[in-house]
């Protein structure tokens, strides 16, 4: 069977109780990955959300971009941007005439108001009753808008199209029994980024695979017959949750450099499509069976880098031909589709453009750190060692040399061989033996703590003590490695006696990594190193992003099995970042 084509993209404290702040205060929100978040590309950004009663536009008309608009629509430099609002974007319904939409509101935003953004702007909402659900709506762009104007439609929450300029008018197909099936007229303006796919990541201990999926495919997959099937709220959301993991558990098999691999459920979500991309619906609302997405994270455990993986895909859905897949390695994305007739997706290192096989880290901390004496210099001087031991040999054998001098030849020659590898000789003791990171760059030391210490979270997630302990001596050693154990094995007693907060880190951040010492008898190292926790906490029922920035000095030092472990670590930092501090 032919594997699908796979397109690769470039982009290029104390110790005790830091180590309990460690597994307490952290958090992330799932990662967004709608690509309307473009808003820099236009002069605004219209989107327009299509309910059963009420058309809602939502616009963002950057500052920076409001002569142009003023320019576009024929008035004066002084317009306000309220006035610009509502001109920039009419809508015409099939069978009922609109009324004229003003802006309900027009607010300044600004970064001390929106750290996302990093230039001001002008948010406006306007709302257009709906007497009944048109079948048709006609979006009418400014003449000679060109690409000013950026769109993006949400039919009952769902995108109809990806982020595109609109230029000229656009006719919108609405399917209200099924809002995945409608459309717009023309073929360009079409859903591709914001389809359910597929992301698998190859990490250094791990491989992930997130998915989105549709809710109204998985539920005639489950054993779940909710009291209202429109409607899913209350005590049937956890246990709907519950059998859709259970699905896919058993489901959608990943192999891992030939062998089947078993995966970890970390989580499942229902989600929906947002302006700034996916995010998380909110505990206690009621979620849509026809609209609602399904986000879900499989965990699949490794003890190096995987080489090889292939996904094969059960789950088609009844109309969908064909199942999108990312995989991203590092910063490369490889894409690909998986289709009935082919539902297997396979990836290699070798097909990576910088083929890491072997990480960058891993490769220099597992080799002896070299002499930084160039080819040519060495062999010259072995060169005139040599030459000047020949001449005292033959000068010797012809008695050019008194009696007695041979002993005198051989100090010389010795005393300046080593005069001539001093360099050599005094880095050898220094260094035989050790794996020193010393030669290490910033940038290739900040991969390697992010996967120890990315190692580390997970391994607090795991609730079997045997593959806790296993999953923590990858990164750590020593006394560290049984304090750490201990800690965590308290943790997990005291989640299941509902003290505290559940949480996870989901991601590890890197800032900074500094070697501030080496000792190259032990072989030790110290770095000093600044990262964030991505995470989440959730408690009674709630989940809370946290983010928290750590500082710390880290000993680091090379294990028997040649993998780098941190032996001690003393934290000097530890404080939330997210919003809500």
């Amino acid at each position: 069977m032919k594997a699908p084509a796979v397109r690769p993209v470039c982009g290029r404290c104390a110790h005790g109780s830091g180590i309990l702040a460690m597994l307490l205060l952290f958090g992330s929100a799932w990662p967004t990955r709608a690509d309307w978040a473009e808003f820099g590309s236009y002069a605004a950004l219209a989107e327009v959300a299509v309910e059963a009663d009420s058309i809602t536009v939502n616009l963002r008309l950057r500052e920076i971009g409001l002569p142009r608009l003023r320019s576009l629509l024929g008035r004066a430099d002084d317009t306000p941007a309220s006035e610009l609002a509502g001109q920039l974007l009419r809508i015409a319904a099939d069978r009922q005439s609109l009324p004229e939409a003003k802006p309900m509101s027009v607010a300044r935003v600004d970064s001390s108001k929106d750290r996302r953004t990093a230039e001001a702007y002008y948010e406006a909402d306007l709302n257009y009753p709906l007497a009944r659900r048109p079948r048709a709506l006609n979006l009418l762009p400014p003449e000679r808008a060109g690409k000013d104007l950026g769109l993006i439609v949400l039919h009952r929450g769902v995108p109809v199209a990806d982020l595109a300029p609109l230029s000229k008018p656009a006719r919108l197909q609405l399917d209200w029994n099924d809002p995945w099936r409608s459309r717009f007229d023309d073929a360009e303006m079409a859903r591709r980024h914001s389809e359910p796919r597929s992301f698998v990541y190859v990490e250094p201990y791990e491989v992930r695979h997130e998915l989105l999926l549709r809710l109204c495919d998985l539920l005639p997959r489950l054993n779940f017959a909710p009291v209202n099937p429109h409607r899913i709220e209350g005590a049937e959301r956890e246990r709907l949750k519950q059998a859709i993991g259970d699905l896919l558990l058993h489901r959608n098999s990943l192999r891992l450099d030939g062998e089947a691999a078993t995966p970890r459920l970390d989580r499942v979500e229902f989600m929906r499509y947002g302006r700034g991309g996916v995010e998380t619906v909110a505990d206690g609302e009621p979620v849509d069976s026809a609209t609602a997405v399904v986000g879900a994270i499989l965990v699949y455990l490794t003890e190096r880098p995987a080489e090889a993986v292939e996904l094969t895909w059960e789950l088609f859905d009844a109309v969908g031909a064909s199942r999108p897949v990312s995989l991203q390695l590092n910063d490369e994305t490889f894409e690909a589709e998986m289709t009935r007739r082919d539902p297997v997706f396979r990836w290699s290192v070798e097909e990576a453009l910088k083929n890491p096989a072997v990480p960058e880290a891993a490769s220099m901390i597992q080799q002896p750190l070299a002499v930084a004496s160039a080819p040519g210099t060495v062999l010259l001087r072995t060169a005139g060692i040599a030459l000047a031991a020949a001449v005292g040999w033959r000068w010797r054998r012809r008695r050019f040399l008194p009696p007695g001098t041979g002993a005198q030849l051989g100090v010389t020659l010795a005393v300046a061989g080593c005069v001539a590898f001093y360099p050599e000789i005094a880095h050898f003791p220094a260094h035989a033996g050790s794996t020193i990171p010393a030669l290490l760059g910033e940038e290739t030391m900040k991969t390697e703590l992010r996967a120890l210490l990315h190692n580390v979270y997970r391994a607090f997630q795991l609730p079997e003590e045997e593959a806790a302990y296993d999953r923590l001596a990858m990164s750590l050693s020593g006394e560290l490695l049984d304090d750490i154990y201990l800690r965590q094995r308290r943790a997990l007693l005291q989640r299941g006696k509902r003290f505290g907060g559940d949480g996870r880190v989901e991601r590890v951040e890197i800032l900074s990594s500094e070697i501030q010492s080496v000792d190259p008898k032990s072989g030790r190292c110290t770095v000093a190193a600044r990262w964030i926790a991505h995470g989440a906490v959730s408690h009674w029922g709630h989940s809370h992003p946290r983010t928290t920035l750590y500082a710390a000095r880290l000993v680091l030092r090379q294990a028997e099995d040649g993998r780098l472990k941190i032996t001690d670590l003393e934290f000097i930092e530890g404080r939330r970042t997210d919003p809500a501090t």
